[in-house]
């Protein structure tokens, strides 16, 4: 089982890169990594059989990416609040199911 957590790339994080101020890529990746190093922890499963990652950039893109790369037989993504303009899913989860090579499995 791969974990994977998309932090967006937003303007503030580049702007921050461009005035010289990288540690806010890193508070968000430390608390990001702490947040799947808990998960993992209360994942009743052999610690070998259980990893995660992190990731920077569009979620639909990181997660074909990553998917491809570990050869995975399913994603699995929770949808919320989605609105009719993304077609009763997510934007996220709705790009991914649109793009993905790999099954995809939507969790409300």
């Amino acid at each position: 089982m791969r974990l994977l957590h998309v932090l967006p790339i937003s303007s503030a994080i580049i702007n921050s890169y461009a005035l010289g101020y990288p540690e806010l890529k890193d508070k968000a990746s430390i608390k990001a990594e702490e947040d799947l190093r808990k998960l993992v922890e209360s994942i009743d499963l052999p610690q070998g059989q259980v990893s995660y990652s992190i990731a920077f950039g569009s979620p639909r893109d990181e997660i074909a990416v990553v998917a491809s790369e570990v050869a995975a037989d399913l994603i699995v993504i929770g949808s919320r609040r989605p609105n009719i303009t993304t077609h009763l899913l997510g934007s996220n989860a709705s790009g991914i199911v649109r793009y993905a090579n790999t099954s995809v499995l939507v969790v409300r």
